[in-house]
């Protein structure tokens, strides 16, 4: 939150956002999470104004800021009740990873897609056998000719519903010196030949969903490995770091949403009067008998 020592840029961003998504309001957020539409409207308004891409650079339509000035804006979503959420994937995590260890290709199509808002992505690491453990990835990729082929699966794979494209970590060898595997990225498009989705119900109350996602045979060309082969996991902490500064930005931005929901019942509901919330001095107590009294225990 913006302190005593906040510069006017800071305060200017988190203003900015702030006034965008009140305009939203809880209700929006209510209203898409359980009718199950997407929030279209939130994602274009924000990216339109260029806070989603923000900490992207500029040369492919971002900010050319950082993840500070990321965060600061994501914070203001919540804070305002409607967090959110898909940017932390997309733009948050696949976005800097592009920016770090993309091509000069991959940056210019699928990079500039999400500062200028007109692509959404998923990452897809997660594995139910392998949980923290990525070294345990069984998802696999192999070469057949040029191009790779992966078969496999992911689980909880955030916003595939809506992804035009997904970052996927596969394993593709395996180091028979520590007996971990050797992981790479690489980037088919959600509706390629061979890559499917299954809904998981859960019973968070957002507009993304979760997925399992089915590699059967997934064929993507090679300049679609995304860093260096073997080298994926290294690469993915780019988005994984980034992804843990983002969901804390969240979660403070949901507490402090919390916090002045709280104070503004506390300071307006009245049962009796002063109302509920209101200080109130300590009552005086009289003092105990001592000993010489005739007080009963």
């Amino acid at each position: 939150m913006p302190g005593f020592d906040a510069m006017p840029e800071e305060q200017q961003l988190r203003a900015s956002v702030s006034a965008m998504t009140r305009e939203l309001g809880p209700s929006y957020f209510q209203r898409v999470s359980t009718t199950g539409e997407h929030a279209t409207e939130q994602h274009r308004k924000l990216t339109a104004a260029g806070f989603l891409g923000v900490h992207l650079p500029e040369e492919y339509g971002g900010g050319g800021a950082g993840l500070t000035e990321f965060s600061w804006a994501i914070e203001e979503t919540a804070r305002a009740g409607v967090p959110a959420l898909s940017a932390i994937f997309s733009a948050g995590v696949n976005g800097t990873i592009l920016a770090r260890h993309g091509t000069a290709e991959q940056k210019d199509h699928w990079l500039r897609g999400l500062a200028t808002g007109d692509l959404l992505s998923s990452f897809a690491i997660t594995e139910s056998d392998a949980g923290t453990n990525s070294h345990n990835i069984r998802t696999e990729a192999h070469r057949d000719g040029t191009d790779w082929i992966i078969n496999g699966q992911k689980y909880y794979t955030s916003g595939m519903d809506q992804a035009d494209f997904v970052i996927v970590v596969a394993r593709t060898g395996h180091d028979h010196t520590t007996g971990r595997g050797r992981l790479s990225m690489f980037i088919p498009d959600a509706d390629a030949p061979g890559l499917s989705q299954q809904n998981i119900p859960t019973a968070l109350q957002i507009p993304e969903r979760q997925a399992t996602v089915f590699f059967d045979n997934v064929r993507v060309p090679a300049d679609r490995l995304v860093g260096e082969e073997g080298r994926g996991l290294h690469a993915s902490f780019a988005g994984l770091n980034a992804e843990r500064l983002l969901v804390s930005s969240i979660c403070l931005g949901v507490g402090r949403y919390a916090l002045t929901k709280a104070t503004t019942y506390a300071t307006n509901r009245t049962v009796w009067t002063p109302p509920i919330g209101a200080t109130r001095p300590s009552p005086t107590l009289s003092p105990r008998p001592t000993s010489n009294s005739n007080w009963q225990t």
